[in-house]
């Protein structure tokens, strides 16, 4: 009886040592291969999320560079121009902000800003265009 105790101890049985250690080292190769699977889909989503706000910023960034490329003109300069036939001011305020407003310039055409190609060709192109919003 006491022989059948020892075969049982770990220490005293290399076969059995093995094979529990070789069991433990393929559980670990398989929870190492969904770590790298989780790890992956990881990298996948970080890869994607820097690729859309590398695209926002880029965008946002060109069209500050088209803005600035617009000339400005100033509040005293427009004025100076108002009622010159050289110059057409054209209200492109969102619908919302233009109706309920009382504070319209006089003189100015309202033109709907979501809608560029249906008045887009109903102005004279050899003038100076001011447009304005909000």
């Amino acid at each position: 009886m006491v022989k059948s105790v020892e075969t049982m101890h770990l220490d005293r049985s290399p076969v059995s040592f093995l094979t529990i250690l070789n069991i433990l080292l393929s559980l670990c190769r398989s929870y190492n291969d969904i770590g790298k699977e989780r790890h992956m889909r990881m990298r996948r989503h970080v890869f994607i999320f820097c690729l859309v706000i590398g695209l926002v910023l880029s965008s946002l960034i060109a069209s500050m560079a088209l803005a600035g490329d617009v000339p400005r003109m100033s509040k005293e300069n427009l004025k100076s121009q108002l009622g010159s036939p050289d110059v057409v001011i054209l209200d492109v305020r969102a619908e919302g902000d233009w109706k309920p407003s009382d504070k319209k310039i006089k003189g100015a055409v309202r033109e709907d800003p979501t809608d560029v190609e249906s008045w887009m060709n109903d102005h004279p192109k050899d003038k100076t265009f001011v447009l304005y919003c909000a």
